[in-house]
Order: structure tokens, then sequence, then C-alpha cells
């Protein structure tokens, strides 16, 4: 017979105790484990309107030319793919696709994962992205819509 030291009974009678509790609430577990583990899914262009978005929003903001146009060009790249983003993503090979760098492979992967970006997040907080919207009436390119919003303080069409 081996003699178990008191901390490994309470050890046990956790173990147990965690497994009666787990047990009667299983319901109640699997489904805060359910809920916590939902998966996204995104078509190439939900994929390639978030980076488009985020083009806009560099633009606006008067980032160099260089950087809004790589996140342009990588959407229209996705948007065209034959291939699934999701699959390509799973595999590891985004940076395998011409003009997708690890800085736009990472805000993908982000968005992919959650619906949002953390540069997406940062640079919404940086300009109203309603802004956005701005650029879509004909005639407003980025450059006029950071001037209304600049000089004039408009942010939206009302």
């Amino acid at each position: 017979m081996v003699a178990i030291s008191t901390t490994h009974k309470c050890s046990v009678t956790v173990a147990i105790n965690i497994f009666r509790c787990s047990h009667e609430t299983t319901g109640y577990f699997l489904g805060l484990f359910m809920e916590s583990s939902k998966q996204f899914t995104f078509t190439n262009h939900d994929v390639a309107e978030h980076l488009r978005t985020i083009a806009t929003l560099k633009e606006i903001k008067g980032e160099g030319r260089f950087h809004f146009l790589a996140f342009r060009n990588a959407a229209d790249l996705i948007e065209n793919l034959p291939e699934d983003i999701n699959d390509i993503a799973a595999e590891g090979k985004l940076t395998d696709l011409p003009g997708v760098g690890q800085g736009i492979a990472e805000v993908i992967e982000q968005f992919l994962a959650s619906g949002d970006s953390e540069l997406a997040k940062k640079l919404s907080s940086q300009v109203p992205i309603t802004l956005v919207e701005l650029t879509e009436v004909p005639g407003l390119g980025a450059k006029k819509v950071a001037r209304l919003w600049q000089e004039l303080g408009i942010t939206t069409l009302e």
C-alpha cells in the first residue's frame, strides 16, 4: 500500500469534484466552448474589400503612394483569384501571392480569423471610417475627401 500525502489527497479530491461538476454541467461548458470557438468564413471579395478600405484610409491619411497602392493591388489580386483565400491562408502560402508581403499577409490572417484587423482598427481611430464612403461619390477621390475633412470637418454626406 502506498501512502498518499495530504497534498495529493486534496488534488485527487479537487480533480474528482471538478469532474463531477463538469459532468453535471457538460452542456453548459460545451456551450461556452462552442460560443468561444466560432469560426468565421469570408470570401475573397470580403478580404479584398477589407484591403481596399485600408488602402483608402491610408490614402486619406496622406501615407505614401506605395503604401496604399500595395493594399489596393493585393485587393485586386485576391478578388480575382480562382482559389479560395481561406485555403491559401490555411496552407501558410499568403506570401507566395505576388505583391503580398508579410504585413499584408498578417492583415489577411487577422481578418479571416475575426472579421477585422489591427491595422484597420488603428487607421479608423485616426481617420473617420465614414470618409471611405465619401470616396465613392463621383468626383470625390481620397485627396478631395481628405481636404473636406481636414479643412471643413466634413465626415459624412449628411
